[in-house]
């Protein structure tokens, strides 16, 4: 069974769970911006943490997250394989003890990532528009290994030991939602965020993006013994 944590109604879990029905996966959604209870350990082999807008220093503010980051501490300790979306990274990252700090900047819309080689990706190293929505990065995850980053920050994406992977971008991210972000009337302005136009210029970005998300869902969750 797969759990996904979904915090707002507006962030989903994308094309993750196209992914999921495609190979046969059962899932549940559980919506924690509907107070849903979280999972325990034993309910659950994978856990997908999706985005949202809120940030990971906002405790007091969600009443959910503190339980929320004990959780993900526990799933990755108990060897279960946790898949981390943009704020679920960041989650994920404080959890394996990185900082995880506002950025000096936004990063907005489709911008070009620097892929290095690792054990899921099934690619070579290569430059791949995706998906960004963020204002706040994290440091060098302890223990774990960089494949991705770029001019606006180095740490886009890391694997832990065999059982994590996590994203700082939005792999996940639909036409549909890629469109949305671009009508969105708090569509940030900056060095590295795009506008709405040309983000609608370049959904073509989102095919690639989503073929090279789901090799790495394949070689990711085929790799548990």
């Amino acid at each position: 069974m797969t759990i996904i944590l979904q915090h707002e109604v507006d962030v989903t879990p994308g094309s993750s769970t196209q992914w999921l029905k495609s190979r046969g996966m059962s899932y549940k959604i559980c919506k924690l911006y509907k107070n849903d209870p979280l999972p325990e350990l034993t309910d659950f082999n994978n856990l997908i943490i999706c985005g949202g807008s809120m940030n990971v220093d906002q405790e007091e503010k969600h009443s959910w997250m503190k339980k929320e980051k004990k959780l993900i501490f526990a799933a990755i300790a108990e060897g279960k394989m946790v898949l981390g979306l943009c704020l679920g990274s960041q989650l994920i990252a404080e959890a394996l003890g990185a900082q995880v700090s506002r950025m000096n900047y936004s990063e907005v819309g489709w911008q070009k990532m620097q892929i290095t080689p690792n054990e899921f990706a099934g690619t070579g190293a290569l430059t791949l528009p995706v998906f960004q929505w963020h204002s706040y990065g994290f440091s060098q995850v302890p223990g774990a290994k960089n494949f991705a980053g770029n001019q606006a920050w180095p740490h886009q994406a890391y694997t832990f030991n065999k059982n994590v992977v996590a994203f700082q971008f939005h792999p996940e991210t639909t036409m549909a939602w890629a469109i949305e972000c671009a009508e969105d009337k708090s569509l940030p302005k900056g060095e590295f965020c795009q506008t709405a136009s040309q983000i609608k210029e370049q959904l073509a970005f989102q095919e690639p993006m989503q073929e090279w998300f789901f090799k790495i869902l394949d070689h990711f969750f085929s790799s548990r013994s």
